[in-house]
């Protein structure tokens, strides 16, 4: 039920025929490029992998033009959509466990080859990652199902931060189910 308004499956390596469903990714073909997006009321938000990076300043630089000042983004603007998002690193006794071996192998594997790692910040309710582990909500983030939305609501996406506070200003209505086709003022 991921795929938004399809009968198709929407991964590259399946193709299934499905039951039309209002899912949370959409896949628009282009010639021999697709694009994947994220569907629904949160957009890219909900099937993103969670990773917040601030990008090294020489290649920010190559990406946007000077009048973009990096040091404004990195000392006033990141930190500030960092607390909105809630973006925090993994608890350490999170990483210890089974679930997350890959990480721990990853990082031994780069201190074999004299490669430096770090944590990146996340938006994950690591709160809710522990209720997975206990078994007190089925497991979402667990088995995989991070660009399908995480139904248990381990992954803060903006419908849970910035369009509410959007809709609190009373400037903003969110309409789920309708196709955006134009902005104005």
């Amino acid at each position: 039920r991921a795929a938004w308004l399809s009968t198709k499956t929407v991964v590259p390596f399946l193709k299934v025929d499905i039951p039309k469903y209002t899912g949370v990714l959409e896949r628009v073909d282009f010639g021999y490029m697709s694009i994947f997006m994220g569907a629904g009321v949160g957009g890219g938000s909900i099937v993103y992998g969670g990773m917040t990076v601030i990008p090294p300043e020489a290649l920010f630089k190559k990406a946007f033009p000077p009048e973009v000042d990096y040091d404004e983004l990195v000392q006033t603007y990141y930190p500030r959509v960092k607390k909105m998002i809630g973006a925090s690193a993994m608890p350490l006794d999170l990483l210890a466990l089974d679930y997350y071996r890959f990480s721990l192998v990853f990082q031994a594997q780069a201190a074999l080859a004299a490669l430096p790692t770090v944590m990146i910040d996340q938006v994950c309710d690591w709160e809710v990652i522990r209720k997975e582990i206990k078994g007190e909500v089925p497991k979402s983030a667990l088995t995989g199902q991070l660009i399908y939305g995480n139904n248990t609501g381990s992954k803060i996406s903006l419908d849970r931060t910035y369009l509410p506070a959007a809709e609190k200003t009373g400037n903003v209505t969110i309409m789920p189910m309708h196709q955006v086709t134009a902005i104005g003022q």
